[in-house]
């Protein structure tokens, strides 16, 4: 991203923090994870001590609520970014710095708000999941999680859809010399490729909500209490979301460099083979002029 220059600086940028953000997520999400394989292993005689109590992972839960928020905040900066730059092209009133400052600060707000007022009174399989009566926090967690789909899924993929067109239609043009070409079309593939990275995020973290929320019908008792854990953590899309955000841009840059390989070597081989229609057309008109002037 940096040697290539694909995308804007702010752009840039603002990816560079959503991956930090994801590289924070899944380090957590791995230790949590590790440590109940842990547990489960060394007291295996005793499942008693394999469970979470509340008071011991309850700072480490809120951790994870903070950093599912602050990856949703971050990848709707993105998704705000490419909407301004969208209607205002000119805009210089964007800093990539200032929108991250505000998703964190928004997420530590957030996080505050439908944060539980006291660990958990009941044990886990693991700390990443805590066992509430109501299970307020996590409900508000889809509440966030619906309205960044609201807001992102329709945006993402109107632009990319914009996008595109006006891709194709550059394409139709001959008024570019090759190297102009080369440089429209490397921003409108940068564009293409920030919204289809927020259009499949964003499909996946659809696919969670809606495992969520099923999940809270089902496995929710009369007292009001979740025993769906385990079904959850099966269609936790989180970290399949982070690994989309590098395998898209290398997908995308491999294909933008082979069409653009391959766009050179038609253009060559056009060239040539006009060069070579006028040399022969011009040796023929200098043959026959020559046959005239000897009769």
């Amino acid at each position: 991203m940096i040697e290539k220059n694909i995308f804007s600086k702010i752009t840039r940028n603002l990816l560079f923090y959503c991956m930090f953000y994801y590289v924070a997520h899944g380090i957590y999400f791995l230790g949590i994870t590790n440590w109940s394989l842990y547990r489960s292993y060394n007291y295996e005689q005793d499942s008693c001590q394999i469970m979470f109590h509340g008071s011991e992972c309850f700072f480490l839960y809120l951790v994870g609520v903070f950093l599912r928020i602050i990856l949703l905040f971050s990848q709707s900066v993105i998704t705000v970014e490419r909407l301004i730059i969208t209607i205002f092209p000119n805009s210089d009133l964007i800093n990539s710095a200032t929108l991250n400052m505000m998703s964190i600060i928004m997420s530590v707000i957030t996080t505050s708000m439908i944060r539980p007022s006291t660990s958990s009174q009941f044990n886990s399989p693991n700390c990443f999941q805590q066992m509430f009566i109501g299970m307020k926090t996590i409900r508000s967690l889809i509440g966030i999680m619906i309205g960044f789909d609201v807001f992102c899924f329709p945006v993402n993929f109107i632009m990319m859809i914009r996008h595109r067109r006006q891709f194709l239609g550059i394409e139709d043009t001959h008024e570019y010399d090759l190297k102009s070409r080369y440089t429209c079309k490397t921003k409108l593939y940068s564009s293409i490729i920030v919204s289809f990275i927020s259009f499949i995020q964003t499909l996946l973290y659809t696919i969670y909500i809606i495992a969520q929320c099923l999940s809270l019908v089902l496995y929710t008792n009369d007292d009001g209490m979740f025993y769906g854990n385990d079904v959850d953590m099966w269609f936790y899309t989180f970290p399949l979301a982070g690994l989309a955000l590098p395998a898209t841009i290398i997908v995308s840059y491999a294909g933008m460099t082979i069409r653009k390989n391959n766009k050179i070597g038609v253009m060559k081989v056009n060239n040539y083979t006009s060069q070579d229609a006028y040399f022969k057309n011009l040796n023929s008109q200098w043959n026959r002029s020559a046959r005239q002037s000897i009769a």
